[in-house]
């Protein structure tokens, strides 16, 4: 699972995203898209997302 708290700026895994700056894709999203990911829920756009096997 990862998860991006947009409000905080948070994310886990911690700093999936230091290596995604400039990139259109958040380091979390691409973290779980690459393990395998089937399933993510965005709550109030994109507020806080979650992303599961």
């Amino acid at each position: 699972m990862s998860w991006y708290d947009r409000e905080r700026d948070l994310e886990s895994p911690a700093g999936v995203s230091e290596c995604h700056e400039g990139c259109a894709t958040k380091g979390s999203w691409d973290y779980a898209l690459n393990r395998g990911a089937r399933l993510a829920v965005d709550f109030d756009s994109g507020r806080y997302t979650f992303c599961f096997l």
